[in-house]
Order: C-alpha cells, then sequence, then structure tokens
C-alpha cells in the first residue's frame, strides 16, 4: 500500500508543492499500525471528496491524500481541522514520518 500526501498553498502556491511518498511495506510495524488506524477511521464516503474552508486565507494548505492499494487508487483533498479528524491527525504523522 502506497500512500502519498500533496501539500500545495501558502504564500509560494503551487512552486512550492511537497510531495511525501509513503510505502507501508517499508516502514516499521509500529508506525504502519497507527497508519492503518487512522485510514481506518476515515469514512468510507468521505474518499472521492473535498473538505476545503470556505474562507481560506493565504497560509491554509490544500492537502491531497492518495492511497494506492492493489492497483486501486482513491483520494481526498482537503485543509487541515476540514472534515474528519482523522484527515488531520494522519496528515501530521505523515509529515513527521518524512524528517
Amino acid at each position: 500500500m502506497i500512500i502519498q500526501l500533496e501539500i500545495t498553498g501558502g504564500f509560494t502556491g503551487p512552486v512550492g508543492k511537497q510531495v511525501i511518498s509513503l510505502d507501508l511495506a517499508k516502514l516499521p510495524g509500529p508506525e504502519v499500525e497507527r497508519i492503518r488506524q487512522d485510514l481506518n477511521a476515515i469514512p468510507a464516503n468521505a474518499w472521492g471528496q473535498s473538505f476545503l474552508s470556505a474562507h481560506p486565507k493565504p497560509w491554509d494548505f490544500t492537502h491531497r491524500l492518495v492511497l494506492e492499494n492493489t492497483g486501486i487508487q482513491k483520494s481526498i483533498v482537503f485543509h487541515l481541522n476540514e472534515g474528519p479528524s482523522a484527515l488531520t491527525t494522519l496528515a501530521a504523522k505523515i509529515v513527521s514520518l518524512e524528517h
């Protein structure tokens, strides 16, 4: 399973796009379990949806979470703290694993 998080926006716009890609098969077991718990906390009907702030500020980055599993890809577009709370939690974990 591959998880990709694309972060765009802010003052740099699309030019400063950050892309983090994680292959769950290459992560330690405890990390994989925590990520799977967060993924399971995202409602099935949220995939394919957008959860964007009605009045975003210049510092509100747009996140696109893409999940690819056995050739099937699905995604969600969101601002932090919009939509299911698991999105913000998962985004923070993915960013922390990159560093």
